[in-house]
């Protein structure tokens, strides 16, 4: 029970403040967009201005773009596509949070019965990105990508790992990217979130894969299972 409300929480509470939640973007060179969330058409970001934190940013190579939040100046990628809302610092509960986030915003829909309505979408979609690439490919996978790399090298593990989950997340076929898989099960061990690497491990080990995936997975589980055990 207790679960279930934290549950309830942790994804309506964000939903409720969703249209108060503002930030600053700060273009200083080059060309940046944001994805406004009620007609999900993408907007440019000209020199200083407030968007929606739960928006998506696509930054164009060269462009150099910085975030205010409160007290807080943080640099952001170029070449590089992102969740802005997945950027500020957080702490180990925040992005537990998040994470529940992420994995319920994809959960299957409700079904709907015959003569009534189909339940409406809340929050961000994902929408038609400028220059959008061909049918059946993943939109800007190579910028997502350089987003997750860029946090990892700055440091930066809790946006690193919240940019690769909500890829991932949001494109399945990911998964069979071994190297995308490695990324997402360190950055658990970086945020010492052991309960989730063994959660993602044990889930993806129930899937036919390769054997040198099978035994990569076999690791990653073991290792969170000996944290665990360890109190870790």
């Amino acid at each position: 029970m207790q679960r279930c409300l934290f549950l309830l929480l942790v994804f309506w509470l964000p939903v409720l403040a969703w249209a108060q939640a503002q930030v600053w973007l700060d273009l200083q060179a080059g060309a940046a967009f944001y994805l406004d969330p009620l007609p999900s058409d993408w907007v440019p970001v000209t020199g200083k201005q407030q968007v929606p934190e739960q928006t998506y940013v696509l930054v164009k190579p060269d462009a150099r773009l910085r975030l205010f939040k409160e007290a807080e100046v943080y640099a952001l990628p170029s070449a590089a596509y992102f969740y802005l809302e997945d950027v500020p610092r957080k702490q180990r509960i925040e992005v537990v949070a998040a994470l529940t986030r992420i994995e319920a915003a994809h959960l299957p829909p409700p079904s709907v019965r015959p003569g009534t309505r189909e339940p409406r979408r809340i929050g961000v979609t994902y929408g038609k990105p400028p220059d959008a690439p061909p049918a059946g490919a993943i939109p800007y996978e190579a910028e997502r990508a350089a987003a997750v790399t860029w946090f990892y090298e700055q440091g930066r593990f809790d946006a690193a790992l919240l940019s690769l989950k909500r890829m991932m997340t949001r494109y399945p076929s990911l998964y069979r990217n071994l190297s995308y898989v490695e990324q997402l099960l360190h950055g658990y061990e970086q945020l010492e979130l052991y309960g989730f690497l063994l959660d993602e491990a044990k889930r993806l080990m129930d899937a036919e894969v390769p054997p040198d995936y099978a035994q990569t997975l076999v690791r990653w589980h073991d290792r969170a299972a000996q944290k665990l055990l360890r109190g870790g």
